[in-house]
């Protein structure tokens, strides 16, 4: 043998398993405001735990759901605090992005105007109108979702946090960035490798947590990620010239709203 051993094992396994875990911290504090060892994995290559992270989320907003029905509370008022831990455990990263895409694109004519209202830290009528409705569209399904599941409705949470993250990777990989200077061109795009395990590994995530979906329910909810992060990446090229951290925030918004939607299509009727 070649390689060097360590405790019974390949050095380099062990190193790769140490850098994975490096990856899966970095993906959640990225994605999250929970406290986490820090880590110097570059985010490009960490995009593939985006899911994992997004469960994460899922599983305290679940929790919060669970919990507010447990207690009695309706449907819609569960909905809503659900919500507020989401945005809680995420600093709101996610509906940032959906507010300053509202304002920019339809409050620009240009790319360059764009982009400016956009980092303007101040949220105008787009904006306003966009968390509202995102938020209500949101709060609406989960308690429709919640009103024929009880407090099971918390573990499709899981999943559709872990769904709407998994596009995302997609859309940093397809589009070229918005601008030289951000988030997004600061993170550069990642590898097809990673874009792919971010998605397998959200759909298997899905028919894991969900067991009682039919199979087919999961490359289906892939399949709504995608259309909807190739439709926002587009979106955003023609707007502003490419994505950034914005518009993937926007991205992950409507995600769950499409794959809350297909849910409760699907499963509510």
């Amino acid at each position: 043998m070649t390689g060097k051993m360590e405790n019974g094992k390949p050095e380099g396994q062990k190193n790769q398993v140490r850098l994975r875990l490096d990856q899966l911290w970095v993906a959640i504090g990225f994605m999250t405001r929970l406290p986490v060892p820090y880590r110097e994995a570059p985010l490009a290559q960490s995009v593939w735990a985006f899911p994992l992270a997004g469960a994460v989320v899922g599983a305290l907003s679940g929790l919060v759901l669970w919990g507010a029905l447990t207690l009695g509370l309706t449907p819609l008022v569960a909905a809503f605090l659900a919500l507020a831990a989401s945005a809680l455990v995420t600093g709101a990263l996610h509906e940032d992005g959906l507010a300053d895409c509202a304002d920019g694109f339809w409050g620009g004519y240009t790319p360059e105007r764009r982009l400016e209202i956009m980092r303007d830290s101040r949220s105008g009528a787009y904006g306003v109108l966009a968390l509202i409705m995102g938020t209500g569209i949101k709060a609406a399904l989960i308690a429709e979702l919640a009103t024929y599941w009880g407090g099971g409705s918390g573990m499709m949470l899981v999943a559709v946090h872990a769904l709407a993250r998994s596009g995302l990777p997609l859309a940093m990989m397809r589009f070229p960035r918005a601008s030289k200077t951000g988030l997004a061109a600061m993170v550069g795009a990642p590898s097809g490798l990673a874009v792919s395990v971010a998605l397998i590994l959200s759909m298997f995530l899905t028919g894991f947590v969900l067991i009682f979906i039919p199979l087919w329910l999961s490359p289906l909810m892939i399949v709504t990620v995608c259309v909807v992060a190739l439709l926002m990446g587009s979106l955003s090229k023609s707007k502003l010239g490419g994505v950034n951290g914005d518009s993937l925030g926007a991205t992950e918004q409507l995600s769950e709203i499409a794959c809350l939607a297909v849910l409760a299509i699907i499963l509510g009727s």
